[in-house]
């Protein structure tokens, strides 16, 4: 269940990236100059750092 407000529903809307992991760190550090930008690449960079050398021990 979603919990969010009216101007949350009708303001926010999410779209589909395809980016190379270089594109992606850059993407995340770029926007570090608002708090939501920083909160949102301190929770996300790690994670993609991770997925990014579980994959290059894979192959």
């Amino acid at each position: 269940e979603k919990h969010l407000t009216q101007a949350e529903i009708e303001d926010f809307h999410l779209s589909t990236l395809k980016l190379t992991y270089e594109e992606a760190v850059d993407a995340y550090k770029k926007q570090t100059s608002t708090k939501l930008g920083q909160l949102i690449t301190n929770r996300e960079l790690p994670i993609l750092k991770q997925a990014e050398e579980l994959i290059s021990n894979y192959m």
